[in-house]
């Protein structure tokens, strides 16, 4: 994939870059290359990895979703407060989250 974002300036899609990788090198290294590529080039994923969708700073977010059988097709940008529930199923919603920085120590207990 580093190979792929490197080369050319055309469009790329991408599905599930995540597949089969570390997340720490997603992190470290993926990222910062979405992140420096993103500004030649436009990069589409297809993607359930929050590293991809809020750490390298996508500027939209297209989420398909099925409701009664039905394709449901909604986009918006990380920082609109409509959708905030949306990228928080990204990190396993919003109780996988807290524990999570409980866990690493973020965030102090308020109980």
């Amino acid at each position: 994939m580093v190979i792929l974002l490197s080369l050319g300036n055309n469009p790329i899609i991408i599905d599930e870059p995540e597949a089969h990788l570390d997340s720490a090198l997603i992190a470290k290294y993926l990222v910062a290359l979405i992140k420096k590529r993103k500004q030649e080039r436009q990069i589409i994923f297809a993607t359930h990895n929050a590293n991809f969708v809020l750490n390298a700073d996508a500027e939209l977010i297209i989420q398909l979703k099925n409701e009664d059988n039905k394709i449901v097709v909604r986009s918006f940008m990380i920082e609109s407060d409509e959708y905030k529930e949306s990228l928080l199923k990204l990190e396993g919603g919003k109780e996988a989250f807290k524990n999570r920085e409980k866990k690493y120590g973020i965030m102090k207990d308020k109980n």
